[in-house]
């Protein structure tokens, strides 16, 4: 009897005319049916016979093709000029040198050296940095004496003993600044060479920094 009552009930809202906007689709699987799913289409305040009808789900569509590739956007504006350093200076010498005490090494061979802010004296041993900045000094020499870098009048780094190299940076606050290796050794030095043909003393000054 009751299976009876609900396949009356269920008929009976087979024939309701539902709109499609209040409704949703169902398939019909009650007792007695398993075999076969009847189409129902129920109104959604009807959704307590839920457990009788089963969500239909339509099969998964083809994916798609990729689109166009979209129009290239605008350029972007022009970035600000970079830093440009171009202060720089390197110097060797292949001599013998006697230096007096309280004397500068000689550099008497011109590796390279920039167009503007620094300068170089082959008699005195001066550098003569005329733009500001941060510099990078890199220098050695073949002695058994002490020589000491300065920078603007100041004694910055000695190197000791034979072949002793060094690079430091330093901030150079003002123009017209004089740059040399002087024999601090309190007597005569001697600078000499480890092999023939090769370099007895070099220095290299580059602007690396505002």
């Amino acid at each position: 009897m009751k299976e009876m009552l609900r396949l009356v009930l269920l008929s009976m809202l087979l024939t309701l005319n539902v709109n499609a906007d209040s409704s949703s689709n169902f398939l019909f699987s009650g007792s007695g049916h398993s075999s076969s799913l009847l189409k129902c289409k129920l109104p959604l305040k009807y959704s307590i016979y839920r457990e009788n009808c089963l969500l239909k789900r339509g099969k998964r569509g083809k994916k798609g093709n990729t689109g166009p590739t979209g129009p290239t956007g605008p350029t972007g504006a022009t970035g600000g000029s970079g830093s440009s350093f171009e202060v720089y200076a390197s110097y060797n010498s292949v001599e013998v040198q006697t230096v007096a005490a309280g004397a500068n090494a000689l550099f008497e061979n011109e590796i390279v050296l920039s167009a503007q802010g620094i300068s170089y004296n082959d008699t005195t041993g001066v550098f003569t940095i005329d733009a500001p900045g941060t510099y990078a000094f890199s220098f050695g020499l073949f002695s058994a004496q002490v020589f000491s870098l300065f920078v603007g009048g100041e004694e910055n780094y000695p190197i000791y003993f034979y072949a002793q190299y060094g690079t430091y940076i330093v901030k150079v606050e003002e123009s017209s600044t004089e740059v040399y290796l002087r024999n601090t050794s309190g007597g005569e030095a001697m600078i000499t060479r480890a092999t023939a043909g090769t370099a007895s003393a070099f220095i290299s000054i580059y602007q690396i920094g505002s």
